[in-house]
C-alpha cells in the first residue's frame, strides 16, 4: 500500500473574485498515478465563531437570515477576521458588534476547516466567559441579527431537534460542552 498522500501542487491561478471569496484553479500531480489534474478551490478569509456564556451561565446566540440556505439560522456570533487580528481579538469584536456583549475572558478552543475539499479557510472556535451586555449591537449594513439567550440544556435540545443546523455552531458547541479545560 502506497502511503504517499501529498499532491505536488504545480500552480494556482485565480479565475474569479467576489466580495467575500475567490475561486482558483489548482494544478497538481497525483502521488499515486503521476497524472496532473485541475481542481477548483474557494479561497476565503479565516473566520471566528465564539460561544459566549454570561455570568449566570446563559448562552448568547444570534438568529439571522442566511442567504445560502434561504432561511434563518440560530448560531453563535461569528465573522471574518480582519487583517492583523488574532482570533481572540476578532471574537471580541464580533461578539460586541453582533450582540452588544463583552467578555471577561476569551480563549481559543480549536481551529477547524469547514470543508477542506474545496475551501481554503479555517474557522477558529472560541469560548467567552462572564459575558455582560455593554451596549447596543453595531451590525454591518448587510446584517439583521437578533440576540437569543438560551440555557446550555436548550442548546443541546435545539441541536437534537434540528433547530440549530449550522455545522460550525455544532462544532463549537461540541468543543465547549465536551472539553471544559479549553474554556477561559
Amino acid at each position: 500500500m502506497n502511503h504517499a498522500i501529498e499532491w505536488e501542487e504545480l500552480g494556482r491561478e485565480r479565475i474569479a473574485s467576489y466580495d467575500v471569496f475567490g475561486v482558483s484553479e489548482s494544478r497538481a500531480r497525483s502521488p499515486r498515478t503521476g497524472q496532473v489534474m485541475s481542481f477548483n478551490v474557494v479561497e476565503m478569509a479565516d473566520c471566528v465563531q465564539v460561544v459566549p456564556v454570561t455570568e449566570t451561565g446563559e448562552v448568547v446566540m444570534v438568529r439571522q437570515y442566511r442567504h445560502g440556505a434561504a432561511m434563518p439560522s440560530l448560531e453563535f456570533p461569528a465573522g471574518r477576521m480582519e487583517a492583523g487580528e488574532s482570533p481572540v481579538q476578532a471574537a471580541a469584536r464580533e461578539l460586541l458588534e453582533e450582540t452588544g456583549f463583552t467578555a471577561e475572558a476569551i480563549a481559543l478552543m480549536q481551529t477547524v476547516r469547514p470543508d477542506p475539499a474545496i475551501l481554503t479557510n479555517r474557522i477558529h472556535l472560541l469560548a467567552a466567559s462572564a459575558c455582560v451586555h455593554a451596549c447596543e449591537p453595531t451590525q454591518d449594513e448587510g446584517e439583521a441579527v437578533h440576540v437569543v439567550i438560551v440555557s446550555p440544556d436548550e442548546v443541546d435540545q435545539l441541536i437534537r431537534d434540528g433547530a440549530i443546523h449550522h455545522s460550525v455552531t455544532i462544532s463549537a458547541w461540541y468543543f465547549y460542552s465536551r472539553f471544559p479545560e479549553l474554556r477561559p
